[in-house]
């Protein structure tokens, strides 16, 4: 499953910097998508993102950030994220895994999508994700994301992921967003293959939050 999810993922990939203008000026670049943000949501699903990052931004040219893998559900899925930055795009990167292995897969779809957990900028998301994205956020992603906040203040923020990841990037997105952690012009999401992770209330408060927001989704699971 992993294999498969990745292999779909992964793309030709560039190590040049975005250099013409900065990212978030543009409604949508096929490029940027394709070498900057797919490879950084596929090195979610690797034991280490540092060979992605190596063959997307070139080696030395990034800062190598921490990979979390934390337990996440009842059934002891295990659910990553990772922190890092390219120095030549002046970005921070946070990155979320998405769904491996049927036992999470079952998880996710096993009644956890349809219990709703208030998100505190607005709306209802879904349980499982919510649960999910904390266990990583408090279980040391977010001390490692301020700390590459404070040590590149300028910088702009990117937030990726596939699958379930991209629920939990859309999640971390509007909470930088709503805990005014990121400034809105310096904050990027863009997601894969996302479901649907909350409800039409959060969807109006996510976008009040996040900037930049853009999506491929191959389809979309609704609940009310």
């Amino acid at each position: 499953m992993r294999l498969l999810i990745v292999a779909a993922l992964l793309t030709v990939v560039s190590a040049n910097p975005l250099q013409e203008s900065p990212l978030w000026d543009l409604d949508y670049n096929d490029g940027i998508a394709r070498t900057k943000f797919m490879p950084m949501a596929a090195a979610a699903y690797g034991f280490s993102p540092e060979e992605c990052l190596n063959n997307t931004f070139g080696y030395g040219r990034y800062e190598p950030g921490v990979y979390l893998n934390v337990r996440c559900d009842f059934a002891a899925n295990r659910c990553t994220g990772f922190v890092a930055a390219s120095h030549d795009d002046k970005a921070i990167i946070v990155s979320f895994r998405g769904t491996s292995g049927i036992d999470q897969i079952i998880s996710v779809f096993n009644g956890g999508t349809f219990m709703h957990k208030k998100f505190d900028g607005g709306g209802h998301v879904s349980k499982y994700i919510m649960k999910a994205f904390k266990a990583l956020w408090h279980g040391g992603l977010k001390d490692h994301f301020l700390s590459f906040k404070k040590k590149f203040p300028e910088y702009q923020v990117w937030v990726t992921g596939h699958n379930t990841g991209g629920c939990m990037a859309s999640i971390c997105a509007a909470t930088l967003g709503y805990e005014k952690l990121v400034d809105e012009d310096k904050l990027v999401l863009m997601t894969f293959g996302q479901l649907r992770t909350g409800n039409a209330e959060y969807v109006a408060a996510h976008n009040k939050y996040v900037g930049l927001r853009l999506s491929w989704p191959l389809f979309k699971f609704y609940f009310r």
